[in-house]
């Protein structure tokens, strides 16, 4: 028996290889982050006319959001293949799934409230 695994173990060695190899070169791209260059599709000024909202997202992974009543607050962000992170100085953060609509707006639903808001590009 013990000979029988000896002329197995290069077969077993060469299949966990190819494993390990498969596992790490199959991450997805689309799992990196999107604030890395100012050519990723979030960044810009985005207004909401139905909730008077401000994003602004820029390339460096700072950003601001505005209200109507004119607060501003500071955050930074990260995003992926249809998750947007965005982390407030005073550690609250926002999940959204986002997607952008034919029309060409930005669609963010919450994650946290189950509410979609919609943004258009300024």
């Amino acid at each position: 028996m013990i000979e029988m695994f000896k002329a197995r173990r290069p077969w077993f060695i060469g299949m966990l290889l190819a494993v390990v190899a498969l596992c790490v070169s199959s991450c997805d791209s689309d799992d990196d982050d999107y604030y890395d260059s100012s050519s990723s599709p979030l960044c810009g000024e985005w207004y909401s006319p139905e909730t008077d909202t401000y994003f602004d997202f820029y390339g460096d992974g700072s950003g601001e959001f505005e209200r109507a009543d004119g607060y501003d607050y500071d955050f930074t962000w990260s995003a992926g293949s249809g998750w947007l992170g965005v982390y407030f100085y005073d550690g609250t953060v926002w999940n959204f799934n986002w997607s952008f609509a034919p029309n060409g707006c930005l669609q963010l639903y919450n994650t946290g409230t189950g509410y979609t808001t919609v943004y258009w590009k300024q």
